[in-house]
């Protein structure tokens, strides 16, 4: 018995571990076998599973013999090989299934984004392009609302852009179409005997040793392009396809060999034959490797030939600058103060570069559906050269303190003290406010208020390394860059400046400081920072690698300390954090320098270190010097066509060649391109596996204690310092890495405790008891409104019902009404729907509410600019304190009581003034007191002075009989400029402020841009103050500049009580950009009617018929001009009888002398003139050539 169950538990063990018993008519399942890939050799696996049933068969026969059993026999099913049963069937419905709609394939939401733009500047509105979309496609409005998001369309773009698998690609998670759904499969898919599922990839064995050759480069911060990834492939290619070769040679390649032999030598002929196939592989060849493409720095599409230019235009000026700065006698045309000092101290001269990084210093979620505010700023990272200018010392680059520029006022954080007090006085200029900060005085509590707490708890961050300054936009302007330049004098007392095309550092005022700080300032060429920039070449890429480590460290103690709090983790991030993170940074360049000299590697890479000057202030090829043989020039980006003909200005005594018109012509030819040549792969063979480690690397690792202040440091900023010293055989790619091999030899509890003080230090994830609060309330607040607003309604519907009563109103409803059809777009439904809307309407004026007053039942005029009714009679209801109802012909409206007037008298002057009628005697003094360049209106030109004072001058023929009241004074826009620099009034003026009632109406001009705005100003009789009003229908900083100083003026000089100047009266605005002095000419009118005692009425904005009525009137002061130059030729008689022929057309305005168009006389004496203008430019010519070259010859130099 007890063999028998050992025997049968043996069984059971084979049956559950192999799946086949086919003596006892049992027969498992087939399963794909783990760890087998479709390329292994099929003879090799024949031969183990034969092996495998033969052993099998000899153990069943034992157990038959021992326990004296008798094998059964049955028919087994064996599935043939395809897909299962049901599975073909795709629209035959399952009953249990639900129903779903299909989603929207990833390009279908693409093209409906595309078709939202569209919509959205058609319709000029988003909602309406997300109405035009729903109605268009039949999506829902949440639908096309996530449509119109950014992160939504960013998520859909890179998926496209991850995907190629056709039209209909769907997202991972994404559920299935409708017809997909209804199917119901039986099984999977099993292979046919002897195959296996899929397609085989036999180029495997040799992109995967390319991926790993990639990973590594990338992991050395090398920069690989496409061409570097598919020149590996086909080298290694070229090698398997050798090898395989050999073995068919010698008999001993197998049937898988012999396919990947094939496909091998196939691949290899299609990217030599098919450039197409080419490109198209390389890009699948990317995403084996799981690489992908990094956009360049460089933003400005320039041709090599435009690149090669600026560069050589920016190269030439740096050698003439190094020449001049190290030159023994002074320089007058250096760009320095002091020249004669800058010589004494040529050996001391540094050279500097500095840039700005932007960088999300905040890190992001991830993957967390939680929506975290990011927030950008800009590390200004500088560098510098020192001993260039001292030939028997060797250059020495050095990485300087990294300035943090965050949101907020400008302000530096080292010039406040301890005690919130300025150290330094400082005074600079932002718009057009002065900021002037005095050493002693007080700071005020919100500025860089967390930072300055952040430094009293926190002191180890601020240990100069990064210095925390504050501008609105987290950007250098040019009092940042002013400070930096200061902050550099105190390293080094004079340097030569490189810096590149941004703003603020060539400002009046920057280039004016960096002269007096003894800064020599040169700039890089627009466009190409990304070729030359020593940042841009080699410390922006791993900076912000060693940014985006941190930051994963960073989330990972979050989420820690969240889980630790109970609370969902916010990712929220303090000022502790920023810092740390630009250290970080700083900390990665400041390595890079000091193991492979980046600063020098990078200067001699962008082409600047071409040359050295030497003791005499000749420049010499540094090419050939011990310091830089093992710094080429060039990089991945600058090629040898940019270095071509580097030193053709230079000639061989080491002197500038001066500036040529040959040179000019140089930057505008094209250059050929020639390939660039591939860089030296560091510390790897050719196969792009790291070089083992010998006894000599062993050696100089004992020696230099790399890694000891570097495993302190990245074991967290803790007050825990570990005696840990790495050995030879700890390789590591990148500081996480070294990181995690030196954590791994620290007891795990140490590491559990490490782990946990950096959590601690971690900014708190729970929300703020006083943001909880605010929350809570909004919440309670929202809850308690709608629940009073619904026990108010219900109460009003109960009104005076009993219990009884409003239990049987209450009836109980199952299920749904049956919707009717609509009818919305009858018109008998229209009709119906509009004249409830009025009636409605109608009923809720009446319900508002408002009391009988002074105004019910009188008679009134609306006479405001945007009121409704506006120029009728109305009569007034009830009113309120603001408002008041009126009525006219049963319209009712509710208007402001400064809309209406009571006195409904009609107008008492004309509105135009009868030109046939006017005497002629009045006619020819207007003429000839009209300037000399008045000319007609035309539409879309602004006023001009004469045009205004003739519109002006009709104003008064209309009003007062072509005569300015004495209590009212206009003030001409060349009067109202002399009042502000003399502060002095004219006679009228004067006598309208003095009287005890006077108007003074004040056109004022400003620009730029040009533009004309009205400003009135009443006296009123016993009182101290003015009544001032200011009409500008296009408002502007200018304009309210330009009239705020002619009020001041008025008022001192009027001796009234000074005010400012208020906002613009009317509210009506201008659509275009020239019709401003015809509403000056309005709103003049209205004021000079109203001053007349005219009743009020409103404002007249027909400008055509405004402009046509001042042609009108300049047209006949034109003709009075015209007839009395025609009286006065006629007197003098100098001018023979064919010139008094009276001429006049459209485009002279029928003029009695005609134009160029209908004067035969003036035009032949016009085309004399010209001829002989263009006799005597042509002799000037020459001269006017030289003055030309001789002034781009000094602008050169």
């Amino acid at each position: 018995a007890k063999l028998r169950a050992a025997l049968e538990n043996a069984l059971a063990e084979l049956d559950k571990a192999q799946g086949l018993d086919y003596l006892w008519g049992k027969a498992a399942k087939a399963e794909a076998k783990p760890g087998l890939s479709p390329d292994t050799a099929s003879d090799r696996q024949k031969q183990q599973q034969a092996e495998n049933m033969q052993n099998l068969q000899q153990k069943a026969s034992q157990a038959v013999e021992k326990l004296e059993l008798e094998p059964a026999l049955g028919v087994l099913k064996k599935r043939r090989g395809g897909r299962p049963l049901g599975s073909k069937q795709k629209t035959k419905a399952v009953p249990h299934l639900r129903k779903r709609r299909c989603d929207v394939t990833a390009r279908g939401k693409l093209s409906m984004m595309e078709e939202l733009d569209r919509a959205a500047v058609t319709h000029k509105s988003k909602t309406a392009a997300r109405q035009h979309v729903m109605r268009q496609y039949g999506v829902s409005a949440s639908f096309c609302f996530n449509l119109q998001k950014d992160y939504h369309r960013q998520k859909v773009t890179n998926f496209l852009a991850s995907t190629g698998r056709g039209h209909s690609a769907r997202q991972t998670g994404s559920h299935l179409g409708l017809v997909h759904l209804v199917s119901k499969s039986t099984g999977r898919r099993l292979p046919d005997p002897g195959k296996v599922l899929g397609r085989p990839d036999f180029l495997l064995p040799v992109w995967s040793e390319t991926r790993a050759w990639a990973l590594n480069e990338e992991a050395s911060q090398h920069v690989l392009t496409n061409e570097d990834v598919l020149m590996d492939f086909q080298e290694r290619l070229d090698k398997a396809i050798a090898v395989r070769q050999a073995e068919k040679e010698k008999g001993l390649l197998d049937q898988t060999g012999e396919k990947e032999l094939a496909a091998m030598v196939q691949k290899k002929d299609t990217l030599a034959s098919k450039p197409k196939q080419r490109s198209k592989y390389q890009i699948q060849l990317l995403a084996k490797c799981g690489l992908r493409n990094r956009s360049c720095q460089q933003t400005a599409n320039l041709s090599k030939e435009d690149e090669k230019a600026r560069l050589d235009l920016s190269w030439r000026l740096w050698d003439l600058l190094l020449e001049q700065a190290a030159s023994p006698t002074p320089q007058p045309d250096l760009p320095v103060a002091s020249p004669e000092q800058w010589t004494t101290k040529r050996a001391e001269t540094a050279i500097t570069m500095s840039d700005q990084v932007p960088a999300w210093l905040k890190p992001t979620p991830g993957k967390a559906l939680t929506s975290v505010v990011r927030l950008k700023l800009a590390s200004e990272q500088s560098k510098a050269a020192q001993n260039f200018f001292a030939p028997d010392r060797q250059p020495v680059g050095v990485v300087m303190p990294t300035i943090l520029v965050t949101y907020g006022k400008h302000c530096r954080l080292e010039n406040i003290s301890q005690e919130g007090t300025w150290i330094k006085s400082e005074c600079f200029q932002v718009g057009s406010q002065t900021v002037r900060r005095r050493a002693g005085q007080r700071v005020p509590g919100q500025v860089m208020r967390t930072w300055r707490k952040l430094r009293q708890t926190q002191p180890h961050l601020f240990d100069g390394s990064v210095r925390v300054w504050c501008q609105p936009a987290a950007v250098v302007d040019s009092v940042i860059y002013r400070w930096q330049l200061e902050l550099e004098s105190e390293e080094h007392s004079q340097a030569v400046q490189l810096v590149d095309m941004f703003g603020g550092a060539w400002t009046t005022e920057s280039m004016h400081a960096a002269a007096l700080l003894q800064r020599a300032q040169t700039g890089i060429a627009a466009g190409c920072t990304g070729l030359t920039q020593v940042t841009d070449i080699g410390f922006a890429q791993p900076a912000k690698a060693a940014l985006k480590r941190w930051q994963e460290d960073l989330k990972q103690r979050m989420r820690e300390k969240a889980r630790q709090q109970k609370v969902q983790c916010t990712y929220k991030t303090g000022p502790a954090d920023i810092l740390e993170a630009a250290r970080q940074m700083h900390a990665r360049m400041v390595q890079l320098n000091e193991t492979e000299k980046t600063v020098l590697r990078c200067m001699r890479q962008g082409g600047w270190f071409h040359f050295r000057p030497d003791s005499e202030g000749r420049l010499q090829d540094c090419g050939s010097q011990e310091w830089c043989l093992d710094f080429p020039e060039g990089n991945a980006k600058l090629g040898s066509d940019h270095l071509r003909d580097r030193s053709r200005w230079v000639d061989k005594t080491g002197k500038v060649l001066p500036w040529t018109e040959a040179d000019s012509k140089t930057f505008d030819e094209s250059n050929a391109f020639e390939p660039e040549s591939t860089y030296l792969l560091g510390q790897t063979d050719k196969t792009g596996k790291v070089l083992p480690w010998t006894e000599a690397d062993s050696k100089t690792f004992d020696e230099s204690n790399a890694f000891e202040p570097e495993s302190t440091y990245l074991l967290g900023q803790t007050d825990i310092h570990l005696s840990f010293r790495a050995k030879p055989n700890l390789l590591a790619q990148s500081e996480r890495e070294l990181r995690e091999v030196i954590l791994r030899q620290v007891h795990p509890n140490e590491r559990r405790r490490l782990f946990q003080e950096q959590v601690d230090q971690t900014t708190s994830q729970t929300k703020t008891d006083r943001q909880q609060r605010k929350e809570k309330r909004i919440k309670n607040a929202k809850q308690d409104r709608k629940r009073r607003k619904l026990l108010k309604e219900w109460r009003q519907q109960q009104a005076s019902k009993t219990k009884k009563q409003a239990l049987q109103s209450v009836v109980p409803k199952v299920g749904q009404k049956k919707k009717k059809k609509a009818d919305r777009k009858k018109p008998s439904q229209v009709k119906k729907q509009q004249k409830k809307d009025q009636a409605k309407k109608a009923q809720r004026r009446a319900a508002e509410p408002g009391s009988e007053g002074h105004l019910h039942g009188k008679q009134a005029r609306v006479i405001g600019d945007l009121a409704p009714l506006l120029g009728k009679i109305v009569v007034c209801g009830k009113q309120t304190d603001s408002q008041v109802l009126i009525n006219a012909d049963g319209v009712h409206e509710w208007v402001s009581h400064t809309d209406i007037t009571l006195d409904v008298r009609d107008r008492q002057f004309p509105l135009v003034l009868d030109l046939e009628s006017f005497p002629s005697a009045a006619a020819s003094e207007e003429a000839a007191a009209s300037a000399k360049d008045l000319r007609l209106y035309k539409h879309e030109d602004l006023l001009t002075d004469s045009q205004l004072e003739a519109g002006i001058r009709e104003m008064a023929y209309r009003l007062s009989h072509g005569a300015e009241p004495a209590s009212l004074c206009v003030l001409r826009p060349a009067e109202a400029k002399q009042l502000i620099q003399t502060h002095t009034l004219k006679a009228a003026a004067k006598t309208a402020m003095d009287s005890q009632a006077g108007l003074v109406l004040a056109v004022v001009q400003s620009q730029p841009p040009r533009h004309w705005s009205l400003l009135v100003v009443e006296t009123v009789r016993d009182s101290p103050e003015a009544k001032v009003r200011y009409y500008d229908t296009l408002p502007g900083e200018a304009a309210y500049k330009e009239a705020s100083a002619v009020l001041k003026v008025l008022l001192q000089t009027a001796k009234k009580q000074a005010q400012p100047l208020p906002a613009p009266v009317s509210l009506l605005r201008q659509t275009d950009g020239f019709s401003c002095g015809l509403w000056v000419l309005l709103y003049m009118e209205q004021e000079w009617r109203r001053w007349m005692g005219e009743a009020p009425q409103p404002l007249v904005k027909d400008l055509p018929a405004r402009s046509s009525q001042l042609n009108r009137w300049i047209q006949l002061l034109l003709r009075g001009k015209e007839l009395a130059r025609q009286k006065e030729s006629q007197q003098q008689d100098s001018q023979t009888a064919g010139d008094t022929i009276v001429f006049g057309c459209a485009h002279c305005s029928f003029a009695l002398s005609g134009c160029l168009r209908c004067n035969r006389t003036q035009f032949l004496k016009y085309m004399s003139n010209q001829a002989h203008k263009k006799a005597e430019e042509a002799a000037k010519a020459p001269e006017a050539q030289a003055k030309t070259k001789a002034k781009a010859k000094a602008k050169v130099k």
